[in-house]
């Protein structure tokens, strides 16, 4: 879904920003909220950049400031408040997509939540939170709307797709000569997949 976004942006000359997290499920440890604000605000500055446009005065005070060397870090709240929602606020068209936000611990994930209700109640932005039901993201966010993927209505995409980079990864680095262990890896994994 996010590269279909991503592949929407690069051929709609007036399409916005589509800027995207991925919570990496091995480094469960380590995954915070204010990860993926960083990088939506890191993004963004670069789309403004590269688009030859310019950030509001108010952010480019606050870069200035937050990030000055010997500067300390700026706090979540700031990283929102001074940031992240004035940079979306320049924005018609924005798209904010995070993916694997269950994997984080359930205090980062309700408080990404409510910080992306917040920032959609002050700008002008699109989200797409994609996650197991844990998130519940409509009553984390009221007006967002729950489309559920399962294996039963997608388990041939599922398939193809589990199949395609098995194959693709052996390409790469064989994982056995013995094609009965590879069908059983195949068909495991697809099994195995239900609620991803």
């Amino acid at each position: 879904m996010i590269q279909a976004l991503l592949d929407r942006q690069t051929e709609a000359s007036n399409s916005g920003p589509v800027v995207y997290f991925y919570f990496d499920g091995n480094k469960r440890d380590v995954l915070r909220a204010e990860d993926f604000f960083r990088s939506c605000i890191k993004q963004l500055l670069r789309y403004i950049y590269t688009t030859e446009l310019q950030p509001s005065r108010q952010v480019q005070s606050a870069v200035k400031r937050f990030f000055r060397a010997g500067t300390p870090s700026p706090s979540y709240d700031e990283i929102i408040q001074i940031l992240l929602i004035p940079l979306a606020r320049q924005f018609s068209d924005l798209t904010l997509a995070v993916d694997g936000l269950d994997v984080c611990s359930r205090e980062e994930y309700i408080m990404a939540l409510e910080t992306l209700d917040i920032v959609s109640r002050e700008a002008s932005i699109k989200l797409f939170v994609s996650g197991r039901r844990e998130l519940e993201v409509t009553r984390r966010i009221p007006g967002s709307i729950h489309l559920e993927i399962t294996t039963k209505k997608n388990g041939p995409d599922l398939a193809f797709f589990t199949i395609n980079l098995i194959n693709r990864r052996m390409r790469e680095r064989r994982l056995s000569d013995n094609e009965r262990i590879i069908q059983c890896i195949k068909e495991t994994l697809i099994q195995e997949a239900e609620g991803m």
